[in-house]
């Protein structure tokens, strides 16, 4: 959830304001993973001085408050060589939003160990028992993050002198939990950094700058170890970007190594390593290298560009977006799904007995969404859970089952936990995501990415399209020899989607406004749907809930009566989604139920449908085939609780006490 940036430099005077502008912009990009509080440590003089430690409360605009602040209290500029600055976004988990929580946590007054994290520590309170019991100093914050700090502090004092990657061994092996970190040093590794990942995301980036007589000849990109270039290290000059996402990254490097499970980097002037420590029964860590990987996205691709809001720029992507997911997987000629990365293991997917399907929000109702399609498509059972649910009942899985696992990050703690239950049963793992060298690309057989591009607003929209047509594709490529028809219709119509979302997004735009006016005041909002377009209702539900902050709830048509019905009344707007499938009939029924309460009805309904006019206003839209509604129909539900939230002065893209990127359970 949290957002981690981290620069070192070598050989290089660096002014202190450049280095801090260099933090404040790692966490510009990161911000979406967590706005409760921001904070940077950056040195003051020698890399063996005490560093200062800046943080705020509240989103990076504070922070970058007090840093000016800051700076226009100094004397003078101040220049800095060889040493090693950290940032960090915060999404609180223990302990509240305050600056004392805030990031980066120091072991004590005098920063000897600083630390920045994501994730959380299990074993935070037996941990805190025992740096009691050792008269470590007294624990000054709510945080979990703080006993890693006093760990490294209380670690080091007992086995010093010991080498920065051993001491980080010793740390991360009594850590029980998923985390991401970074730690400097001033007072014991002056001019060190070190990394290490377990269940996160982190990644980093190195550029080495040759300069002669002060002009700059080439810049060149190294992965691994730099002795080589060391010898000249008088004209050798090395920086290194570390973030929890290549999207804070892409400014300085388009080749980033990805830390996997049980990494360890260490940074420093001598060198760049990255250790294994995979157990730890054993004090050993081995030197490995893994290959960097170009980043296929550049710097304008995370720009909001003429759009006021990340979440409008990527509503109005989504065409482009589905576009690019289909670019190259259908074979015209034939009208059927080739998804490169599934083809290696499709024997084994067809021979599975069954499927289970696990996500987590906007990604489990594109799960939902397709279920019952991949079901007929398939002629196989398909099971459908919530990570968070699966991990709960722990249900029968063995090598005969297919375990599909879509997560837009590829970081959701709750899916990697799930998947790590599948793996150790032996299950054939099959990811699916937006995020290419993500955990879940990296833990599962195969996969497919959704090829959606960036996506950062913390509401899901481009992302939720395409992993329902990407999805729609792979059950495709699985379908039972007497399903082909369907197969056909399906395929047909995700040629046309793209330019059916274009059509779709302006044809809605003017009347959702007006709709937005009427329901900037609501309380309460219920959504109907049936069929394939329960899902809508529950996505939509889902949109409006996290960017309005309206109470939205969305209902199965045919459970009404079962209690819902009673909270209906005068004052109470119901969206209802009409589908062209058979269902519709069953939904003018729920219609009327709605109205004869007194209800303000606003339905979604395919373009030229007959339908009582019993509502008080209708969204028309392209007709589409089965689960492939679910895109279309959930377009202008995007748009709505955009432009409420817009009347309402919510933060759109920045949700209040969300975050877009789910790396805790």
């Amino acid at each position: 959830m949290c957002g981690i940036f981290a620069y070192a430099y070598y050989n290089r005077e660096v002014s202190q304001s450049r280095i801090i502008a260099t933090l404040l912009e790692g966490l510009r990009m990161l911000e979406y993973r967590g706005y409760d509080s921001a904070g940077l440590c950056v040195d003051t003089g020698s890399n063996r001085d005490k560093p200062i430690v800046i943080k705020k409360k509240g989103k990076l605009a504070r922070l970058v408050d007090c840093v000016q602040g800051y700076q226009s209290s100094l004397p003078g500029p101040i220049t800095l060589n060889n040493g090693v600055a950290v940032a960090h976004t915060r999404w609180a988990t223990h302990g509240v939003a305050s600056d004392l929580n805030a990031h980066p946590m120091p072991s004590d007054t005098e920063c000897q160990f600083v630390i920045v994290h994501n994730g959380v520590v299990n074993n935070c309170h037996a941990l805190r028992q025992l740096l009691v019991s050792r008269n470590t100093t007294c624990f000054c914050t709510e945080t979990d993050t703080e006993v890693i700090a006093l760990l490294f502090k209380s670690l080091h004092a007992e086995h010093a002198p010991i080498r920065l990657p051993e001491l980080m061994k010793m740390v991360v092996d009594m850590i029980d939990g998923a985390f991401g970190l970074v730690v400097k040093s001033n007072a014991a590794y002056p001019g060190e950094l070190g990394a290490a990942n377990r269940g996160s995301s982190l990644a980093y980036a190195v550029q080495s700058l040759e300069q002669e007589d002060g002009t700059e000849e080439g810049l060149l990109s190294y992965e691994g170890e730099i002795r080589s270039i060391l010898p000249i290290k008088d004209k050798i000059t090395v920086s290194v970007v570390v973030a929890s996402d290549s999207a804070a990254i892409v400014e300085h490097s388009r080749q980033v190594t990805f830390l996997e499970d049980n990494d360890i980097l260490h940074v420093c002037q001598q060198e760049i390593r990255l250790y294994s420590s995979p157990s730890s029964n054993s004090d050993e860590i081995a030197s490995i290298t893994r290959s960097p990987q170009l980043l296929t996205h550049g710097l304008q691709s995370y720009s909001k560009g003429q759009y006021p809001h990340y979440m409008l720029k990527e509503i109005y992507e989504q065409g482009d977006a589905i576009l690019n997911a289909i670019r190259g997987r259908i074979i015209e000629e034939r009208n059927e799904a080739l998804l490169g990365g599934i083809r290696l293991c499709l024997p084994q997917l067809l021979a599975a007995q069954r499927f289970v399907l696990v996500a987590c929000g906007s990604s489990f109702h594109a799960c939902l969404a397709i279920q019952a399609t991949m079901e007929d498509l398939v002629q196989k059972p398909i099971s459908l859970f919530s990570a968070g649910i699966f991990i709960d009942s722990q249900p029968l899985i063995s090598e005969e089952v297919a375990a599909v696992f879509v997560s837009q990050s590829g970081e959701t703690a709750d899916v990697l936990q799930a998947l790590a239950y599948c793996e150790s049963r032996t299950a054939l793992l099959v990811g699916f995501t937006n995020v290419v060298s993500s955990s879940l690309s990296r833990r599962t057989m195969c996969g497919a990415h959704l090829n959606a591009g960036p996506e950062i607003a913390v509401a899901s929209t481009k992302s939720y399209a395409t992993q329902v047509v990407v999805l729609t594709l792979f059950a495709s490529m699985l379908c039972h020899p007497t399903r082909t028809e369907k197969r056909d219709r399906l395929i047909t119509c995700i040629r046309e989607l793209p330019e059916l979302c274009r059509f779709t997004i302006e044809a809605v735009t003017k009347s959702i406004l007006e709709i937005s006016k009427g329901l900037q005041e609501a309380q309460t909002l219920f959504l109907l749907g049936r069929g394939h377009n329960w899902v809508t209702a529950l996505e939509g539900a889902l949109k409006i809930k996290e960017i309005a902050y309206i109470h939205a709830e969305a209902f199965h048509a045919a459970e009404l009566k079962h209690g819902p019905l009673a909270l209906v009344d005068e004052a109470t707007s119901v969206i209802c989604i009409l589908g062209s499938d058979h269902d519709s009939g069953k939904m003018e029924n729920a219609m009327h139920q709605v109205k004869a309460r007194g209800a303000k009805i606003i339905i979604i309904a395919p373009l030229g449908k007959d339908i009582p006019h019993i509502y008080d206003e209708r969204i028309d839209l392209p007709r589409a085939v089965d689960c492939l509604e679910c895109v279309l129909n959930g377009i202008p539900l995007q748009l709505l609780s955009y432009h409420i939230a817009l009347l309402r002065g919510n933060a759109i893209d920045q949700p209040r006490n969300l975050a877009k990127c789910v790396t805790v359970e």
